[in-house]
């Protein structure tokens, strides 16, 4: 393909190999403007159905324009050959970063984690869910810039170039609860993938690893270990914002991208997260019931106990060898799972054919001790914080009642202001009434003065008892002494 010229574009090089084909870099031949293109695999470009797709979504992705989504030029239709034109983007995908790098900083993450949490949010408000976040489908320019690309592509397959057994599709790492039990997909689904991808930013690990089963198993049933518990460098609160987002019901989770996004910005600013999330990460016991997975899971562990049943009992009631029989040959592993029994049957007593009831029961209790098991693990783990993380129909009650609250409040300080008002005036008027009593009473002594003055001539005579009992006798006897001298 290199040199090759697919319409106005000729192919310079491979840029990668992904499940549903090849990304090849290219360069217009009259504008010398370089693209990506995207060419379907031959395998899924026969099929009607994945043509079909593939066509249908590269319409659907053409007709938004956003700073962070990797936009979709053209489509060529070259025979049986398909092919997406797309915006180049030149640097390197989140999964190269975390391989080169390992777990990044909350505040790194967080930087990457805004802008693709409003791409999602400018598609999903626009009809558009993704289905398949992960690492490998975020972009990360040479500038800093952020890009999600594989809007509504990677549906048809996951990662590894075919549909997963169970039917469903998304990469299994990331896949969210409702796509392996083939429920309805919502903005919720890619709220979860990107709280998986989020985990593993800045964890540097999965979130569930080990066999395609375990991981389905896991993202169903799993209880997941609190980020801070792999690192030690997240905070609580920016773990509690993950674990929101990872619950296994969709109600459970963030509504919208936007919240999603709202949160983490609240943790970057510093600000306290009490997020209304359960205590303890509930099963989809009721779910598992109603899918297919379910009954699958039953078949094969019903398979699996039937073979080891089979094993014990061959191994307790084999007959001694004919020499002269056949030779039979046998799956060396069955050889010596064989050779083991024998040897266990040897060193027990003859009379004493007991384990094999004892190794049924054991079968059968192993599911429950285990659930035990992990219950009392998770009762643990999630007991030092646990007055953080309570019901969102509690913290819905506990928000409106302070709402009422705060309600109350104010018409009680309006209540109180106005009779401060009322008090105030009256006091005015209290003051305003005796100083009008003191002038009165005033102007009422100054009129009775004027009064008395008119009346005795303006003076007033005031009985003396000094002058009366002592002056005036004293007086008269003067007078008298006076007029005998004479």
């Amino acid at each position: 393909m290199i040199g090759k010229t697919i319409g106005p574009y000729n192919i310079v090089e491979i840029l990668g190999k992904g499940g549903m084909g090849v990304v090849y870099k290219a360069v217009h031949t009259t504008l010398e403007q370089q693209v990506a293109i995207k060419a379907l695999s031959s395998e899924l470009a026969s099929n009607p159905s994945s043509r079909k797709r593939f066509v249908k979504e590269a319409k659907i992705q053409a007709k938004f324009s956003h700073p962070n989504v990797v936009n979709i030029f053209n489509y060529l239709d070259e025979g049986e050959d398909v092919y997406i034109v797309m915006e180049y983007v030149n640097g390197q995908t989140l999964e190269q970063k975390l391989k080169s790098e390992g777990a990044i900083s909350e505040k790194e993450a967080i930087s990457i984690s805004i802008p693709v949490l409003e791409a999602l949010d400018f598609m999903h408000s626009n009809g558009v869910i993704h289905r398949d976040i992960k690492p490998s489908n975020i972009m990360i320019t040479n500038t800093g810039l952020i890009k999600v690309t594989d809007f509504g592509i990677a549906k048809v397959l996951d990662e590894n170039t075919q549909q997963t057994k169970t039917g469903m599709v998304g990469s299994l790492y990331y896949i969210s609860p409702e796509q392996i039990l083939g429920e309805q997909t919502s903005a919720a689904t890619d709220v979860y993938s990107f709280g998986v991808t989020l985990f593993h930013m800045i964890t540097g690990k999965a979130l569930y690893e080990g066999t395609e089963y375990a991981i389905m198993t896991s993202h169903l049933e799993g209880k997941p270990v609190p980020p801070w518990e792999v690192n030690d460098n997240v905070s609580k609160n920016f773990g509690k914002v993950v674990l929101k987002a990872i619950q296994k019901t969709p109600k459970d989770r963030y509504k919208t991208a936007r919240a999603f996004s709202d949160d983490l910005k609240k943790v970057e600013s510093g600000s306290r997260i009490s997020i209304p999330i359960p205590r303890i990460i509930k099963n989809n016991q009721a779910r598992l019931k109603k899918s297919n997975f379910s009954n699958k899971r039953a078949i094969y562990g019903g398979i699996g106990i039937f073979l080891i049943l089979s094993i014990i009992a061959l191994a307790f009631n084999r007959e001694p060898e004919n020499k002269n029989s056949p030779a039979v040959t046998t799956n060396s592993s069955i050889n010596n799972e064989i050779k083991e029994t024998q040897i266990e049957q040897a060193e027990l007593p003859v009379s004493k054919p007991a384990p094999k009831a004892v190794a049924t029961t054991n079968i059968e209790q192993t599911g429950s001790r285990s659930v035990q098991v992990n219950d009392e693990i998770e009762d643990e783990r999630f007991s030092l914080f646990d007055e953080d993380l309570y019901n969102e129909k509690n913290a819905k009650e506990i928000e409106e009642r302070n709402k009422k609250l705060e309600e109350k409040n104010k018409k009680l300080e309006a209540k109180l202001r106005e009779e401060q008002k009322r008090y105030e005036e009256k006091e005015r008027e209290a003051r305003k009434r005796e100083e009008e009593l003191r002038r009165r009473e005033q102007q009422k002594r100054m009129e009775e003065q004027k009064q008395h003055k008119d009346t005795t001539g303006g003076f007033k005579k005031v009985y003396n008892p000094v002058k009366n009992k002592v002056f005036n006798p004293i007086k008269k006897g003067f007078n008298k002494l006076k007029k005998k001298l004479r």
